[in-house]
């Protein structure tokens, strides 16, 4: 299992156990999707990799050591490529960080991820 499988799995069983559904806006209407489609590689995920990344530049210094290309098929279109890095632990607790206060800040059964829709991703 590469870097990127290891985070993606991280990430959507962490999400899976909130027992939350998730949602993102899609033409003008919410809808529901799973956490394996939310936190996938082309999925939410290089939207919550940027914002934790940020934290971690901003609370370490260090870079999140990834990679960010163009998949029109991506809710943020983005894919995300995690390259390998000593600074691993410290990136996954970062992102699940990321997924656990939106999950706490979105009270209902269902979160919204629509505010990852606005993360500005640059190709790496």
């Amino acid at each position: 299992m590469n870097e990127t499988e290891k985070i993606v799995n991280i990430c959507t069983k962490i999400a899976s156990r909130s027992g939350k559904a998730f949602s993102i806006q899609k033409g003008g209407s919410s809808t529901t999707i799973t956490a394996e489609e939310a936190f996938a590689a082309n999925g939410i995920l290089p939207a919550i990799a940027k914002r934790a990344s940020q934290l971690c530049q901003m609370a370490i210094a260090k870079d999140f050591a990834v990679t960010y290309t163009e998949n029109k098929q991506s809710p943020v279109n983005r894919q995300v490529a995690f390259n390998p890095s000593n600074i691993s632990p410290i990136r996954i607790m970062i992102m699940v960080d990321v997924i656990l206060e939106t999950i706490r800040f979105n009270p209902g059964e269902v979160v919204s991820l629509d505010e990852f829709l606005y993360e500005h991703i640059e190709i790496s």
